[in-house]
Parts: structure tokens; sequence; C-alpha cells
């Protein structure tokens, strides 16, 4: 696949149902979490556990979650809020003792796709869970088709396969994001063609999308390039320039080969990601940026943060959603 070119996602997977779909349980009743558990375990769902909301709100924001089911002792549309504002893809099943009609229709209008009645049967439980599956299939097959319909001739992401199924998953799903995304997989996969679907799949793709490659350039380019430079901030520089994380404005800037990223820049990068700001060189006002962060690697970074070559809290923040991309 050629670097540099908008990719089309070709025959997704042939529209077959794509891998089980992803469940989070978030109730601190043990007896009803184990009940969803295994009635969704039985449907071919993957069940993740929770007893807390804020515990739960950390997941949803890193996780690749379709369904959260939510028990809520008292009825309360603030919960409901929160989830869909981390992540507003996601469908909210809340669990409530409450059979009150006011209490669930503003719980829908805070978002819940639907509620049901404690306690409940595993046959009530399955019917929901069945719908709330077809739902989200048929969504996301009517997503893709637009999309092949919608896509530009001159490139292609093909796949016939369980992991291909995952990937334009994942890529949908990054694609109505704004957080970071960190792309891995081995030299050659596409990794910046994916990076491309990502932003040209997304509510931004008008904006530009800017790719820089981590390991061609020199420490002094590298934060240049990245973050601008004053003028006269060093010899040759005869004028001001804006880093590219300030010209991006609400689009997207692609850092392939991240794990090549000099250490004594990695804290620079935290702190922009962090403050929405950076400070190019030599200058002494900082800069506020609008653009979103994509990168990409075919190193391990869990093992570089090990040997101490990768900063860790660098690596959290860069890998919020992470899309593999199969050999």
């Amino acid at each position: 696949m050629t670097p540099g070119i908008i990719p089309r996602l070709l025959n997704y997977a042939s529209f077959q149902r794509p891998e089980p779909l992803n469940l989070l349980i978030v109730d601190d009743d043990r007896t009803s979490r184990e009940l969803c558990q295994g009635t969704a375990a039985a449907l071919g769902w993957r069940v993740s556990l929770s007893n807390s909301q804020q515990h739960a709100l950390d997941l949803i924001g890193s996780g690749d979650f379709d369904v959260v089911l939510l028990g809520l002792s008292m009825p309360d549309p603030k919960p409901v809020c929160q989830i869909k504002r981390q992540r507003s893809d996601v469908c909210v099943l809340v669990l409530t003792t409450d059979s009150a009609a006011r209490p669930a229709l503003e719980m829908m209008r805070a978002g819940a796709s639907d509620c049901l009645i404690k306690p409940f049967g595993v046959a009530e439980l399955r019917v929901v869970l069945e719908r709330l599956s077809s739902q989200i299939q048929a969504k996301l097959t009517s997503s893709q088709r637009r999309k092949l319909t919608n896509c530009n001739d001159s490139g292609e992401i093909i796949g016939h396969s369980p992991e291909m199924d995952r990937l334009f998953r994942m890529i949908s799903k990054a694609a109505n994001s704004s957080h970071p995304a960190l792309i891995v997989g081995e030299s050659g996969v596409g990794k910046e063609l994916v990076a491309r679907a990502i932003h040209d799949s997304g509510p931004l793709r008008a904006k530009p999308f800017i790719s820089i490659d981590c390991g061609s350039l020199v420490a002094t380019l590298i934060e240049s390039e990245l973050f601008g430079h004053a003028k006269n901030a060093f010899t040759g520089a005869a004028q001001a320039k804006q880093g590219l994380l300030a010209i991006a404005e609400q689009g997207t800037v692609f850092l392939d080969e991240i794990g090549e990223l000099p250490l004594d820049l990695q804290p620079k990068l935290l702190r922009a990601l962090q403050e929405k700001a950076v400070r190019p060189v030599g200058a002494i006002k900082a800069v506020p940026i609008s653009a979103r962060i994509l990168a990409a690697t075919n190193r391990d970074l869990e093992e570089a943060t090990a040997r101490g070559t990768f900063r860790r809290d660098l690596y959290f923040r860069l890998n919020v959603l992470n899309v593999r991309v199969p050999s």
C-alpha cells in the first residue's frame, strides 16, 4: 500500500457479522453483575466489570465498548450524561429499581437507550441485549456502506478476516472520537493509511491532515517542526515559524514512528497534549493548539517504557485508543 493516499474501505468483510460486541457492566450489586455477565457471555458478548461509576468512566475513556449496563440505586440522569460525554457512540442500558415513568424518561432524554427495572429475569435481559446487538450491527453496516459509496478510489484497505473486521470497527470508532490514538503494527502494514482513514471518516475531514516522521529528522528539527520557533531563536531562524501542531488547527497531526521521538522532547509533547498549548522554540508565550493527535509505531512501547527509553505518562496519554493493524 502506497503512503500518502486517501484510503478506501473496501469490501467490509462482505458485511458479515464482525467480532463479538464489547459490554461494560457497572453495578455495585454483585448479584446483578453476575447475572448480567453470565447472560451476556452466553450470547457471545465480551464482558468487562466495574463496581463504581468513576472507575467505569476511566475504562470507557480508554476502552472499545459498544454497550454500558449502568446500575443505579437511585434514578439519576447525570451518570448517563457523563458516559455520553465521554463516548457519544456508546449505548447505555440503565438498570434501576425505580419503576416510575418520569425518571426513566429523564434518563432516556439524557441519552440512555433503554431501562430495565430490577429485579429482572434472564429472558428479559436477553431480549434487550439481542435488540441492542441488532441495532449496533445494522448501524455499523450502514455506516460502512456509506463510506464505501463516498470514498476516494485512489487507494485501498482490503480485508476479509476477523482481524480486519476489528480494524475497520476501530477505524470507525476512532473517527468519531477526539481522543489521541496509537496505531501499532509491523513496518509496511499501512499505519499511515489507517491514520488517514480515521481522519477522512471523521467530522473534521475537511481540516488539515499533517504527517511527520519522527524517525527521519534530527532532534532540533523535530522540535521546530512540531512546536515552531521564534525569530532568531537559533542560527538560521531568520523569521518566526508556526509549528505543525498549531498549523493543523482542528485537524489531525500524525506522528509516525513516535517511538523514535528523542527522550528530551517527550515531556514537551506530553505538556502540549495536557495543556492544549505549545511554546515555540525561543518564544516566551505559549500558543494554543486544537489539533487531534494520531501516533504510530512498530516498536513495543510497553517494553520501551520499562527500559526507560519512552516516558510511561506520554505512552498512556497517546494510547487512549489503541488501533492494532494486522500483519
